[in-house]
């Protein structure tokens, strides 16, 4: 079959469906697959990280390669951060084999330290420069209406002309009434 039938050939070359994978399609790596054998490779592996009763009823043929995790599709951790990668493979007549990467991958995690001095004057700085910007605003902006005001005041006092003469409006404090009763000094 073409592909062993789960994939599609494309310029000589096998295109595999989910699950598979190999030259012809013909390796089985569903991720069920990967999971049932996951205790069973840690037992066998050099480390032996396994639990007893699970090392012991595993009975699967190991084999120790040197590859990459593309050509390992499964994968289980050995500790917080490392991995091994493994393959299981079962041939023609039903032998099935494991194929595990001899080294686990690893990941290095380098902690450092916080810069808490810089942090703590930055935040500082910040605080401090939002300050004088929102200062720098309000004093802008006072300015502007100040000098709006003042452009207004000048405009109004121009265009009001005052006579010389009495104001319409104002009343003198000193009155003067004639009461028709009286005659006298005439």
């Amino acid at each position: 079959m073409i592909c062993s039938g789960n994939g599609n050939c494309d310029c000589d070359h096998c295109n595999c469906k989910t699950g598979y994978s190999g030259d012809f399609c013909e390796k089985d790596v569903s991720s069920s697959q990967c999971r049932n054998k996951d205790d069973c490779v840690l037992c066998h592996v050099p480390y032996k990280m396994g639990e007893k009763k699970v090392c012991d009823a595993c009975k699967l043929n190991i084999q120790l390669v040197n590859v990459t995790d593309q050509d390992l599709p499964c994968s289980v951790y050995y500790n917080i951060s490392c991995r091994v990668w493994f393959l299981p493979e079962r041939d023609r007549i039903g032998n099935e084999t494991v194929y595990v990467e001899r080294e686990p991958r690893c990941q290095i995690i380098a902690a450092t330290e916080a810069p808490i001095l810089a942090i703590v004057l930055g935040i500082i700085g910040g605080i401090v420069l939002l300050g004088l910007l929102l200062l720098l605003a309000w004093k802008l902006i006072v300015t502007a209406y100040d000098q709006h005001e003042y452009h207004k005041f000048e405009k109004d006092r121009m265009k009001s002309k005052w006579e010389n003469a009495e104001n319409p409006i104002y009343r003198p404090s000193k009155q003067q009434f004639q009461n028709p009763a009286y005659s006298g000094n005439k």
